[in-house]
């Protein structure tokens, strides 16, 4: 299963991410599962009874879901999330105080003209942005996931082009066999 942020940013974030990471998402899906394979331990937070039931019939032993249907419970669930801060935030809103040092913050669906005054919030918070642009799993449109880091130095961990591997396929020296 692939989340449902651009592909280029998968690719990224696949380069980046660390197997001892602790991970907070708010919405959960299919990247619940994607990050509960890759991570020490996500925290995901839904506010669809739908989209929790199928989160949960996963089975993830290092997942801790949480149901919050009401808007202000929802918005304020990192607060109360044990364990934080996190290496890795997915969102659609601000949440920078929760962040690890070196860690990363993934904004999905950035491109949008509504997310305006969060995207300025976090960079006037100092925070460094990457954007991906690109198609995404199951949809046939272009979307844009940001990626903001507090620091840099998380970009001298990612393997060189040559050597990286991913879910979504080999890279093309791979596929010759070089």
């Amino acid at each position: 299963m692939l989340p449902w942020l651009s592909y280029s940013a998968i690719d990224f974030i696949e380069g980046v991410v660390r197997a001892d990471w602790r991970v907070f998402e708010w919405g959960s899906g299919t990247s619940t599962a994607w990050w509960g394979s890759r991570v020490e331990h996500i925290h995901a937070i839904e506010h669809e009874r739908q989209y929790y039931d199928q989160v949960a019939a996963f089975g993830l032993a290092n997942l801790t879901l949480r149901l919050c249907e009401a808007s202000e419970d929802y918005v304020g669930a990192i607060d109360s999330a044990a364990g934080g801060p996190f290496d890795a935030i997915i969102i659609d809103g601000e949440a920078p105080a929760h962040l690890k040092s070196g860690g990363i913050l993934i904004f999905d669906d950035s491109g949008r003209a509504a997310h305006r005054d969060s995207l300025v919030h976090l960079r006037d918070g100092g925070l460094k942005r990457i954007d991906f642009f690109g198609l995404r799993p199951s949809f046939l449109y272009r979307k844009c996931t940001s990626v903001f880091l507090s620091d840099d130095a998380i970009l001298t961990r990612a393997a060189l082009p040559s050597e990286k591997r991913s879910c979504l396929g080999p890279t093309i020296s791979q596929a010759m066999g070089e």
